[in-house]
């Protein structure tokens, strides 16, 4: 086999590995059917990179051209998902031997920040998603390609 093609099979086996590290401890469980981490993060980034009309042509905007209000609230649909068998999982005490991220996430609602101050500054469910949904998109291409650049000189020494 070509050097450049085990070093694609390196690159591809390290993608595998932190996909299965962040899905453990951001929803933690294993990856499964019922929604892709890779294919939500394809989402999002061609939402961010397209080029939105309606930015520039206000009026158009109730018309959603590309799709994009209904591909944001997909994205949302599955992080609201995600939370709310967190939360079935906390109401039936199913929970793991270990918390996740969604886990802590959702024991700070409803919680003051700080306890001297009177004010309540809560995180709302709209706050978790936003917190979870960065963390998705930080994990995932940054970690992988992180430790690919990591050991890219070794096939070359």
């Amino acid at each position: 086999m070509e050097r450049k093609a085990k070093w694609w099979i390196l690159v591809i086996k390290i993608g595998v590995l932190i996909e299965d590290i962040m899905y453990r401890m951001i929803v933690g469980r294993k990856k499964n059917d019922w929604f892709d981490m890779n294919e939500i993060i394809k989402e999002a980034i061609s939402l961010f990179r397209a080029f939105n009309i309606a930015d520039y042509v206000p009026f158009l905007s109730p018309f959603d051209f590309q799709s994009l209000k209904k591909d944001s609230k997909r994205i949302d649909q599955l992080l609201e998902k995600i939370i709310e068998e967190h939360e079935a999982n906390t109401r039936r005490g199913k929970h793991g031997q270990y918390e996740d991220f969604v886990d802590v996430l959702l024991s700070f609602t409803n919680q003051r920040l700080n306890m001297n101050d009177e004010r309540l500054f809560p995180l709302d469910r709209t706050n978790v998603k936003a917190i979870l949904f960065d963390m998705l998109m930080a994990s995932f291409d940054t970690s992988a390609v992180a430790i690919v650049w990591t050991i890219g000189p070794l096939p070359s020494s």
